[in-house]
């Protein structure tokens, strides 16, 4: 594993954008399409206290922390719900979010090669709280109906609260050990947890509902929760992400012989 030297950090104040992933986040990945934007900032000049507007770049994201839903029997499920879209409306196959691609997005960051292997280090730090939050459910995440966000998201929503809040206490977990180690996350929006089937730009009311109508209390299946990844955004040919970090977060009775958490890096 390479080990990048950290020879400067910049602080969460640093110009960084608020910025939402596939959620609308709210966080959920592959990510919306981002434009690039600056932000406008007025400062005094040195001579005659003349004011001047400098552009900051806001850092787009580029990497995410999430957890993978792989179960075979969802994947089925989400298949068969994205046949019936397509049967009615063909042209929404590019918005269909690839079955390998599906997860719960976590957190969102921009990170370089100086800043990796911190956010590694980071979420490392997290896997025996991320642990313990996971066995108040069992490890496990039940997903049940449909729903949207802004008329762009189409999502699985989960199942029980207690699930939610687990997300969203795993959620702050891993935001405030990033930030702690000055990995600032990009996505300041309340954090939402759920499963993106479908993400397009701007689906009319009337539209959006008729896509999943017939799925509103759908049940789709159960994952178990064994892993936690980080990701750099950007899809493969396979609709996969490519994983640069897992943490493994396990316990006697979900994960046989091993008693600890691991973390695997590819750095």
């Amino acid at each position: 594993m390479d080990v990048f030297k950290n020879n400067k950090r910049s602080g969460c104040g640093s110009g960084e954008s608020s910025l939402t992933d596939e959620s609308g986040s709210s966080f959920g990945l592959a990510q919306h399409a981002q434009t690039k934007t600056v932000h406008k900032r007025k400062r005094e000049s040195e001579k005659g206290g003349k004011t001047e507007e400098i552009k900051i770049k806001k850092k787009r994201p580029n990497h995410f922390v999430a957890i993978r839903v792989s179960d075979p029997a969802i994947h089925l499920a989400i298949k068969g719900f994205q046949d019936a879209v397509l049967k009615e409306n063909e042209k929404l196959k590019p918005a269909l979010i690839p079955l390998l691609s599906l997860h719960i997005t976590m957190a969102v960051m921009h990170l370089d090669e100086t800043t990796i292997k911190i956010a590694q280090d980071a979420l490392e730090k997290c896997k025996d709280k991320i642990s313990r939050a996971l066995q108040a459910v069992n490890h496990k995440l039940i997903f049940s109906g449909v729903g949207n966000f802004n008329n762009q998201i189409v999502f699985v929503k989960l199942q029980e609260q207690q699930q939610i809040d687990c997300l969203k206490n795993i959620n702050s977990v891993i935001k405030k050990a990033f930030e702690e180690d000055e990995i600032c996350l990009t996505d300041k929006k309340e954090y939402n947890p759920h499963l993106t089937l479908i993400k397009k730009r701007s689906f009319r009311k009337d539209e959006i509902k008729k896509v999943y109508e017939s799925y509103l209390d759908k049940y789709f299946g159960v994952e178990s929760v064994k892993e936690v990844h980080l990701y750099r955004m950007g899809p493969k040919e396979d609709g996969s992400y490519e994983c640069v970090s897992t943490i493994t977060c396990c316990n006697d009775s979900h994960m046989g012989e091993n008693k600890s958490c691991k973390i695997r890096s590819r750095a």
